[in-house]
């Protein structure tokens, strides 16, 4: 009974190893381009995020800040993804600095003309992370 039982660990471990190895090859590509338009690199990251490839869609929200770092309004909104993207993961204590880094932005004369809805779902996350 030992020689079926050897055979078959050794295939599920053979198995395992497989899939992490595919596993880490799906996760964040080694570049993203920048040739992506803003709204590209949005959607490419609300799509990694809707997979639960949380890391990839950091990458690509990252990209946008550094490719269309003009694009303020936008730039809060992919801040806001990158913060809640990080509290999802349970990385708790960079979330919280990354919203009230956030936070912060809203208290400048350039914020008239940024979209309000991070800066209202982020002090809302930022309490619940507070009360936790």
């Amino acid at each position: 009974m030992k020689r079926k039982t050897i055979p078959l660990l050794s295939a599920v471990l053979t198995a395992a190893v497989l899939l992490t190895l595919l596993g880490s090859c799906a996760g964040t590509p080694d570049e993203i381009s920048g040739d992506l338009s803003a709204v590209e690199f949005f959607q490419e990251a609300q799509d990694a995020s809707s997979s639960g490839r949380y890391d990839l869609a950091i990458a690509y929200y990252e990209k946008f800040l550094e490719t269309y770092p003009e694009d303020e309004a936008r730039g809060v909104e992919a801040e806001y993804e990158i913060a809640f993207l990080h509290y999802k993961k349970g990385e708790t204590a960079e979330a919280k600095v990354l919203f009230e880094t956030l936070l912060e932005k809203y208290r400048s004369e350039a914020a008239a003309a940024y979209p309000q809805w991070p800066r209202v779902l982020a002090a809302k996350v930022l309490d619940s992370i507070e009360e936790e």
